[in-house]
């Protein structure tokens, strides 16, 4: 049985997992464009 607690942790831990995924995301495809149209 997981306490609420627990559950809104891995839940945070999730969201700042799939945050910084994004966020990567976004610099891979900011800098492929830069590279592209220099």
């Amino acid at each position: 049985m997981v306490s609420g607690r627990d559950f809104l942790k891995s839940k945070s831990k999730k969201q700042r997992e799939k945050r910084r995924m994004v966020s990567n995301w976004i610099a891979n495809i900011t800098s492929t464009v830069t590279y592209r149209f220099v």
